[in-house]
């Protein structure tokens, strides 16, 4: 350490400017994201703890707040940023935008400091969801920063209603470390779902029932189950947990928050909750999704929207039908006001009628 010291100040003292030392190429390819992702929506059951339903409701109106304060920041800012023109003439847009703290660093520090000032933010929302709101609003005041691939900007981010704001967008798991979720989780295994709540089945023999049966039973309420406890060396918590399927949020100081997650027990409906759920390694993240229903506890029904890393699912009808398909026609849609029109037509004839002007 004194050597790196002593050779900075020789460096200074000679005027010549000090390398940068990085970190280097990373020693592991990067993880990237395939091309092909699907969603699946999962009801979660919290009538059965008013308790769990009030923190729920409270987290939400936390992130709005928090969302609503760093939107009205980032149109400041960038209003800002436009009205410096002799500024950015002069020092350059980057210098403005450093000034200004118009980037995603400077975004994730004012999240941070809003959630310390506040006090009360950090009992509803961790500091991993106040970064991922700040990314959020960053993506929307870029857009109104730099042009898109036509040229186009947009205009400066702007608050929505309270009762237009329906989603806490999650932070994706880490696919290169073991047991990183850093928001919302799905914790338990479909298998644990099927014991639970079904004939004691297994997820193929399941999947393998004939039509009209069902391979689940539900209560009308579902119960939140704890979390397990931690055994010798440290293994536990929800890393441990089999159990029926549950959304948990961890790291705030009132506790964990569980919320049962109700699965479609309707008959073939199995099928397509195991090519979502029986892959654990697939699971990627978590959006917290509510929708008013004036029927439910609160007057909203909650949503985790679980994103996977792979193809969506089709059934086997689905797939044998597409398959069957006379691929040598082509189809066409045409609305109106009072009717729509459905054609079909061979290849051939269509490709005779594009060459002849006038003729659709």
């Amino acid at each position: 350490m004194m050597a790196n010291m002593t050779m900075g100040v020789l460096e200074a003292a000679s005027g010549v400017e000090p390398v940068r030392r990085t970190r280097g190429k990373s020693k592991q390819p990067n993880w990237t994201r395939p091309d092909e992702v699907a969603v699946i929506r999962l009801d979660v059951d919290v009538s059965a703890d008013p308790a769990m339903r009030r923190r729920l409701e409270s987290q939400f109106q936390a992130v709005y707040q928090l969302e609503r304060a760093l939107k009205r920041m980032a149109a400041s800012r960038c209003r800002a940023y436009w009205a410096a023109s002799r500024e950015r003439e002069t020092k350059g847009t980057k210098a403005v935008r450093e000034r200004l703290g118009l980037s995603r660093a400077g975004f994730e520090k004012a999240a941070y400091e809003m959630v310390e000032r506040s006090g009360w933010l950090r009992h509803h929302v961790t500091k991993a969801v106040a970064c991922h709101t700040a990314d959020y609003v960053w993506e929307a005041a870029r857009r109104n920063l730099f042009n898109d691939a036509t040229g186009k900007r947009m205009g400066v981010p702007k608050p929505c209603r309270w009762w237009d704001f329906t989603r806490i967008v999650g932070r994706a798991r880490s696919h290169t470390k073991a047991r990183v979720w850093e928001s919302w989780r799905l914790a338990g295994t479909l298998q644990g779902h099927l014991d639970v709540y079904g004939a004691s089945l297994s997820i193929q023999q399941a999947s393998q029932l004939p039509a009209g049966a069902s391979a689940f039973t539900q209560p009308g309420s579902l119960p939140a189950r704890p979390k397990p406890d931690a055994g010798w060396g440290g293994q536990g918590g929800w890393w441990s947990y089999v159990g029926p399927l549950q959304v948990v949020f961890t790291g705030l100081p009132a506790g964990d928050l569980i919320l049962p997650v109700r699965l479609a027990q309707g008959a073939g409906a199995f099928p397509r909750l195991a090519h979502f759920l029986a892959d654990q390694d697939a699971w990627h993240k978590i959006d917290l999704v509510r929708v008013q229903d004036r029927k439910a506890p609160g007057g909203w029904r909650y949503q985790a929207h679980l994103t996977i890393l792979g193809a969506g699912w089709n059934a086997e009808s689905t797939i044998e039908r597409r398959n069957q398909a006379d691929s040598s026609r082509l189809a066409g849609v045409d609305a109106n006001v009072s009717n729509v029109a459905v054609v079909s037509m061979p290849a051939s004839t269509l490709k005779s009628l594009d060459s002849q002007p006038g003729s659709l």
